[in-house]
């Protein structure tokens, strides 16, 4: 056992590993196919669900244009714009075959966990490794395969552009590449445009530029490079409502911040400040894992707590130890935080389930391995 656990430690096992999961995905989604229950052609004509505009949209791009001329007014649902592009190439590709589409985001669920691993890479030791990928491929399978892959959802796209975003962003300020932030700025702009829930972080990032500047880990020019790609992708929203419109719409909603927050919680402060307030600490508990607070449906997510509660540990240690100033680190954690902000606050989450939180839950994973094996450890030393 031993000597397995030190072959995975390497590189070689590294990459084995990697290649098992991906063989699992591979397979298991092959017989899954089979099961499909509705065709893409069928979701197309259907107008229930997320997974039916999409389809729908990705038809239309295909068949009538890239604005999707069907939709006559400023874009609004499913709020994954770039999604219905992602699907069109998809049936571009595949034709109309969700099966395929399907597989794909099997493969892409396997891509989402390489893309996590190398980006803590550089946080584990070397025996830590082998578990901190299997961790990973547990919480991929219980939520996101089980639930969300076979189902045209964005989330399964920002799985990948997410981790992939921050990692470029991360490679880009150790290794100062002008490529790496090209990437990072593109990756950040698709992100945006698949989970629209990160437009806030993107302001922010613009207002913290002087801090960013000071902190001198970027070079003036690759922030350029880095703000010129995100905003020419995000604005392909506006140009696209421009063109068929003749109005500019920055984002996919019908309506103001303070709207969405009505729809999402109809009480009032004023009228009962206590069922308000706790309508908010539900959606706070609903996030940690205590599902069915909101849900009776959903089950508990004890998992989600453990993750947490690393997360926590790891702030802990990392402000206790007074660790290196670490730009990619700051934003990282401020993304985790405004991402479950706005989720919190605007989105009715108990209605579209968990698959809002998963894109990110996939980062905070990593900090909890980390805070919760440092936390360990320092328990070993200490009774040892």
């Amino acid at each position: 056992m031993k000597g397995l656990l030190n072959v995975l430690q390497t590189k070689t096992g590294i990459t084995i590993l990697f290649i098992a999961i991906i063989l699992f995905f591979a397979i298991f989604s092959a017989v899954r196919i089979n099961c499909i229950e509705k065709s893409f052609d069928e979701m197309a004509l259907d107008f229930h669900n997320d997974w039916d505009y999409y389809a729908k949209h990705a038809k239309d791009i295909n068949e009538n244009g890239v604005l999707i001329p069907s939709v006559k007014s400023n874009y609004v649902i499913p709020a994954g714009f770039f999604y219905n592009y992602f699907l069109a190439t998809c049936i571009f590709v595949f034709g109309t075959n969700v099966g395929a589409i399907y597989f794909l985001q099997s493969l892409l669920l396997a891509l989402a966990i390489i893309l996590v691993y190398y980006f803590f890479e550089d946080e584990l030791q070397p025996n830590e490794k082998p578990f901190f990928i299997l961790g990973l491929f547990v919480f991929a399978c219980l939520d996101v395969y089980k639930y969300y892959t076979f189902l045209l959802l964005s989330e399964n796209l920002a799985i990948v552009t997410i981790p992939a975003f921050l990692l470029c962003f991360k490679r880009g300020i150790q290794q100062q590449k002008t490529l790496y932030f090209l990437l990072a700025g593109l990756l950040l702009g698709v992100s945006t445009l698949t989970r629209p829930t990160l437009i806030p972080f993107c302001i922010f990032f613009v207002i913290s530029l002087p801090f960013v500047l000071k902190s001198k880990q970027i070079k003036v020019s690759n922030v350029f490079w880095f703000l010129i790609l995100a905003a020419g992708i995000i604005l392909l929203l506006p140009i696209r409502n421009y063109l068929v419109t003749g109005s500019i719409a920055l984002l996919p909603v019908n309506g103001s911040f303070s709207e969405y927050m009505n729809i999402a919680n109809p009480l009032s402060f004023a009228d009962a400040p206590i069922a308000f307030l706790g309508y908010y600490f539900k959606k706070i508990l609903f996030s940690l894992g205590f599902l069915p607070i909101l849900e009776p449906l959903f089950q508990y997510r004890p998992h989600w707590m453990l993750m947490w509660l690393g997360y926590i540990l790891y702030l802990i240690y990392f402000f206790k130890r007074k660790s290196e100033f670490k730009l990619w680190n700051f934003y990282t954690h401020i993304m985790i935080l405004i991402f479950y902000s706005v989720v919190i606050l605007v989105a009715p989450i108990q209605s579209y389930g968990f698959r809002m939180i998963v894109p990110v839950l996939f980062v905070v994973y990593g900090f909890a391995f980390i805070g919760l094996s440092r936390r360990i450890n320092a328990y070993r030393q200490k009774v040892s």
